[in-house]
């Protein structure tokens, strides 16, 4: 009985305040931090950064679309601007960074038991 008490204890805890460790979690993540910091050595070069941030949504946009070839041709169009030392940087750092937030949700859809068989078809 003492176990569903404390279980008890753990549900009651308002979801917020975990949400709230979780994000404190991610910015102390040396994923977060590498992100942050390269992003204000981005921001020195204004220029970098405007090229940076259009292939940013460019590659956004293909991703989160069905057409695996405009993907291809962008990273192509883009490959100069990434060949430069704190573009690769940076979109190395976002890569982690989205890695961790992609694996946490994997983890809380896997472990919640959430229903994604109708995305596999």
């Amino acid at each position: 009985m003492a176990d569903t008490v404390d279980e008890n204890e753990e549900s009651a805890r308002p979801i917020d305040e975990i949400v709230e460790e979780l994000k404190r979690a991610i910015k102390n993540s040396s994923e977060y931090r590498e992100f942050q910091q390269t992003g204000r050595e981005l921001d020195k070069t204004p220029d970098l950064r405007r090229q940076v941030d259009a292939a940013r949504r460019e590659l956004f946009r293909a991703q989160n679309s069905d057409d695996g070839d405009s993907l291809e041709k962008i990273n192509q169009k883009y490959e100069d601007l990434f060949a430069l030392r704190p573009a690769a940087r940076y979109r190395n750092a976002e890569v982690r960074l989205s890695r961790l937030i992609q694996q946490v949700c994997r983890d809380l859809v896997r472990d919640l038991n959430f229903d994604t068989s109708f995305l596999e078809q």
